[in-house]
């Protein structure tokens, strides 16, 4: 006990003192004074009783005394600053003795109502004075040790001996001589007996009646890479107790517990369910490192699952208050958990733990699984939380906690103990008072300083087993403890388990709304964040379309403007970057606060669905940021639809990717190491900053285009985008069609009759079967190849001289004809495009000619093995698209197949 808390007692008890006139003071200094010399040190009793002394002289004065009625507001005043400055146990102490004391002295009218007001003012049940007093008055002889002990508070209980044969920490107890014991307390028996607090809990009769199940284990085995972290055990765990998992570090405990939990599934074993009701039970498992969402306060978390969970809100509402009233921090509902870094922010490490297994009881768990719940925390914290455990017992749950080096206090709260030694072995389960001395007796110890009655300490036991890690063989402590383990729970390999534990089956649409939800919830508390990611790509693209504006006159014209290919490679490059950036982190931010809801619901198809809509909204408004100005600025205005499309998508395909990535990687730092990885090849198999064809020939073999540039985003972007600028711009759309007939009709005239011309004068048969598979119409009256080859060259003569005529009439009908080119095509662009194809405008091979002059102006039909780059359309399954519409589809084609291969990530890893 405390100074405050004594001196708050003697300030009390003398204001109830000079109100009872009827009785001299010196009783009460009498009775006081007996009180401080039975349980305050002697060098303090006498500063105290001055205290009192001098509390007796100042409130009897008549002033006095009429101030300190009931109603007065200097004794409302007194007592509010008493409950401020006393913590609730100190308060119920304070209460407790000022009761005893009163009964020693005698009640009085205004004692009685005294005692109300003071319990009033300490928040302490209205009810408990009489409980106390009934309590004290039995006088009953040969009462069971059950019937003299009434529990008052998670730290306090009152114990009234019936014999005059018990000890209090070595003190001895009078016959029916109340006495409070709190959580240090030892009481021992006649016989030798020691009863610690815990067990005095246990016996106080509060449990309610629920129903009976076991949680068993049987020949569980857990295994990593060949080594074995929890050796072949089996164990039975009841209903309405508090369990210890306790072992050195390392020694297995969180393994079991992952194992009981199910986090780790490749373990041989069953674990399942004794009992006699038919139906399923749940684990929760609250995990040593807690999992929290930065910038949520503690309210919202429990919002969060309660919406998680699909509860109605009047039920959310209801839980979510009465769990905060048990765990004790409705008063920190406001308060932040933790910061961006997951370091502390409004709340203690003791309120975070409270948190932690407030959120897991919103599930209603049968079993409850805490890893090392009391690490980091103060003595005070720690016990609290201890205290919170062991009254979940009393609603029926199991609760198994692992702890590291526990106190004395926390030690005995639990109801048995299972100890693991180094290597995972099980070498004792049962109560926690008796296992120092099985180990000794097992040991043959015979030394005074392994007492553990004497030292009370419970590192003894692991200091026991410590001693013995030298000897690794059979015949050591721990083989001998882990051989008597097993035979004495053999018996449990005959049980039939249930093991049908109950999983939370959720509403599949209710649970996608929700991770939705939840998403822009999170994003929207990180403002900063969410800000730069839209804010960034417009200064971006603003940046890039000013320093890339150029014109060779005064006059701005997007025609002389030579940047125009490089300002669509970066804003494409922007696109993928910004996608990859913004969601890169995804999974990894917050990865143990959604795997803890999978194990809850393991549906994972909504989250994965509800996160890859969030980023593609996200692209959506990232790119229309990027594009809309930088278009407007360069003068391309007139294809703002065509770029957001293409960048867009690209953006999505970042946003995919980058997701993908934090689902297979563990850090963030490994996701941003890779971004140059992923954006270089972009850039290299665009085909816009280097031609295909001056790739490496090692590389490149035959091929005009790569195999694996097919499967770069990047190659269909740049040449959708490239095409869709230079043919869908408003002025060469027109001439497009007119030009296609053009220039065929140049080809053949001018390209593949002169020759096949020169080919006939070494291999005349094959120029036969190329005109025979190529212009079978030109050969119906074969003559010879040369009557053969003049036709066709007549034929396309004047068909190229026809299109040149419609071309001028079509120039010519254009409204600014000229000022429409400057405005609308760009001579870069240009450039880009006829360029591609410059060198050897035919080939042939194997009977075949291969066209590759004026590619933008003809029709590909796609085949891996003669891909062209920069044609006008493309032809797949006889179905004939421009080359901006194909390359779209197969862009939004790489979309859908990088989100049904984040699903088969998900589906592989879960199923892990």
């Amino acid at each position: 006990m405390k100074r405050d808390s004594i001196l708050a007692l003697a300030e009390l008890f003398a204001i109830v003192a000079n109100k009872n006139l009827k009785i001299d003071n010196k009783l009460y200094l009498d009775v006081f004074t007996n009180f401080l010399t039975s349980v305050v040190e002697e060098s303090y009793v006498k500063d105290i009783l001055k205290f009192f002394s001098d509390n007796l002289a100042e409130s009897a004065t008549g002033d006095n005394l009429k101030k300190l009625s009931l109603n007065s507001v200097k004794l409302i005043a007194k007592l509010e600053k008493l409950k401020s400055s006393l913590s609730s146990c100190e308060r119920y102490f304070v209460f407790l003795h000022l009761i005893i004391l009163n009964n020693k002295t005698g009640y009085t009218e205004y004692s009685e109502a005294f005692l109300d007001e003071v319990a009033h003012s300490f928040e302490i049940e209205q009810d408990l004075k009489t409980k106390i007093r009934t309590f004290i008055e039995n006088n009953e002889e040969n009462r069971e040790l059950a019937d003299s002990i009434l529990f008052v508070h998670d730290e306090l209980i009152l114990f009234l001996p019936s014999i005059d044969t018990y000890l209090h920490n070595g003190k001895k107890l009078a016959k029916n001589e109340v006495c409070v014991l709190d959580k240090d307390s030892i009481v021992t028996d006649f016989e030798g007996k020691n009863y610690f607090f815990s067990e005095f809990r246990a016996l106080c009769g509060n449990s309610e009646e629920n129903e009976k199940f076991s949680l068993v284990v049987k020949n569980l085995e857990y295994k990593i890479k060949n080594k074995t972290l929890v050796q072949k055990t089996s164990v039975k765990f009841d209903s309405s107790q508090l369990i210890g998992i306790v072992g050195n570090s390392g020694s297995g405990k969180t393994s079991f517990l992952k194992c009981l939990a199910g986090f780790e599934t490749k373990y041989s074993g069953e674990v399942g369910f004794v009992s006699d009701v038919d139906k399923n039970f749940n684990l929760a498992f609250v995990q040593q490192e807690n999992s929290f969402v930065p910038k949520l306060s503690v309210e919202e978390h429990l919002y969060e699952r309660a919406k998680f969970l699909q509860y109605d809100k009047q039920k959310s509402h209801e839980k979510i208050n009465e769990i905060l009233e048990f765990v004790n921090i409705s008063e920190q509902r406001d308060n932040l958990v933790c910061k961006t870094d997951f370091s502390l922010d409004q709340i203690s490490g003791g309120q975070q733990k409270r948190l932690a297994i407030a959120t897991e009881l919103l599930v209603n768990p049968s079993v409850l699984l805490l890893d090392e719940p009391t690490s980091g925390l103060s003595s005070e914290d720690a016990y609290d939380i201890m205290a919170k455990l062991k009254q979940l017992t009393k609603q029926g749950k199991l609760v198994i906690a692992s702890i590291h080096q526990p106190e004395l206090d926390l030690f005995l709260m639990f109801d048995k103990i299972l100890v693991f030694d180094d290597g995972g072995y099980t070498v004792y389960f049962g109560k926690p008072q008796d296992a120092v001395e099985y180990v000794r007796k097992i040991d043959e110890r015979i030394d005074r300083k392994t007492v553990f009655t004497l030292s009370k300490r419970p590192s003894i036991l692991l200091n026991l087993l410590k001693e013995n890690k030298a000897k690794n063989n059979k015949e050591s402590l721990k083989h001998k403890l882990y051989s008597i383990f097993i035979n004495e729970n053999k018996s449990l390999e005959d049980l039939d388990l249930k093991t049908n534990v109950q999983t939370n089956r959720l509403n599949g649409l209710r649970s996608f709304l929700y991770y939705l939800r939840f998403g822009f919830f999170v994003d929207f508390k990180h403002k900063l964040r969410l800000l730069l990611m839209l804010v960034l790509p417009l200064i971006a693209g603003v940046l890039l379309s000013l320093v890339t504006r150029y014109s060779y006159g005064e006059t701005y014209q997007y025609f002389y403007n030579p940047n125009i290919p490089v300002w669509l490679l970066i804003v494409l490059t922007i696109a993928v970057f910004v996608g990859l950036v913004s969601s890169g982190h995804e999974f990894i931010y917050l990865r143990k606060y959604i795997n803890n809801k999978y194990k809850i619901s393991p549906n994972y198809l909504p989250h994965v669905l509800a996160v890859s809509l969030r980023y593609v909204i996200y692209s959506f408004i990232q790119t229309l940021a990027l594009v809309l100005p930088s278009v407007f600025i360069v003068g391309a205005g007139f294809h703002f639809a065509d770029m957001f499309l293409f960048s867009f998508l690209m953006c999505v395909w970042g946003s995919l990717f980058g997701l993908l990535l934090s689902y297979l990687l563990k850090t963030n730092l490994m996701v941003y190491l890779l971004i140059p990885l992923i954006i270089i090849p972009q850039l290299v198999y665009s085909g816009a900053l280097i031609r295909f064809s001056e790739f490496n020939k090692n590389k490149n073999s035959e091929r005009e285009i790569p195999v694996v540039a097919s499967l770069i985003p990047m190659r269909w972007a740049a040449e959708g985008v490239i095409y869709n600028l230079y043919a869908e711009n408003p002025y060469y759309s027109k001439l497009y069609e007119n030009r296609c007939e053009l220039y065929e009709a140049s080809y053949f005239a001018d390209i593949y009759v002169p020759e096949l011309m020169e080919l006939k004068k070494t291999d005349s048969l094959q120029v036969y079967e190329i005109l025979k598979n190529e212009q079978i119409e030109f050969i119906e009256n074969f003559v010879n190849i040369d009557n053969s080859l003049s036709n066709i060259e007549q034929y396309y003569k004047v068909i190229k001289q026809n299109c040149l005529q419609k071309e001028d009439s079509i120039i010519t009908a254009m409204p600014n004809g000229s000022e429409a080119k400057l405005k609308y095509s760009n001579q870069a662009i240009s450039n880009i495009v006829n360029y591609v194809n410059k060198g050897n405008f035919i080939a042939i091979k194997n009977a075949k000619t291969c066209r590759n002059f004026k590619n933008i102006y003809s029709n590909n039909n796609l085949q891996i093995e003669n891909e062209k780059y920069m044609v006008g359309s493309k032809s797949l399954c006889n179905i004939t698209l421009k080359t901006g519409q194909f390359n779209l589809l197969v862009l939004i084609a790489l979309d859908v197949f990088l989100f049904f291969l984040l699903v088969v990530v998900a589906t592989l890893k879960r199923s892990r």
